[in-house]
């Protein structure tokens, strides 16, 4: 993906913006050093998130800024698909950093970002950069984060999820 895609893409979006020189230019000048991966999602999601009928370079750049963070947690890239039945060696050190870097992005998390987290999570799992236990604890902050409310089940070492209580059918 090149800076020439992204600009395709953001007059796509907005088909109907009159952009002038000095602003195209000031565009070129900002987004095309950025990951381009990443700046084409962030283009689309200020696309959603946009109240204006003209591209805003703020918006664009924030939602990079916070794609950017995901992708951080997300590398090496992986996928909930793969297994997950070897047991990681993992660096403490590297543990607590990308446990830090996750939940800063999990504080900031909203529901169109829970798969992407997710995944991010299983991917370093998957990496051997966290093990089993802070994958877990993340998941469920993410969880928490995204869908408060009472708690009925728990993980058991085996990662199995089984209710706290029992619920009996009231019919």
């Amino acid at each position: 993906m090149s800076y020439d895609d992204n600009r395709s893409l953001i007059r796509g979006l907005w088909p109907n913006a009159e952009i002038t020189e000095t602003m195209a230019s000031l565009f070129r000048e900002r987004l095309s050093r950025l990951d381009q991966e990443v700046l084409a999602e962030a283009i689309k999601a200020a696309r959603v998130d946009s109240r204006w009928h003209t591209p805003e370079l703020g918006e664009i750049l924030g939602q990079y800024e916070k794609f950017r963070r995901i992708a951080a947690v997300a590398k090496p890239v992986a996928t909930q698909q793969q297994k997950r039945s070897k047991v990681p060696e993992v660096d403490h050190a590297v543990e607590q950093r990308v446990q830090r870097d996750a939940m800063t992005v999990i504080r900031e998390a909203t529901l169109s970002d829970e798969e992407c987290i997710a995944n991010a999570i299983w991917a370093r799992w998957e990496a051997s950069e966290i093990g089993s236990n802070i994958a877990c604890r993340l998941l469920t902050e993410l969880k928490l984060k995204l869908h408060p409310g009472p708690c009925l089940s728990r993980i058991t070492k085996d990662g199995e999820i089984v209710p706290l209580v029992a619920v009996e059918d009231p019919f």
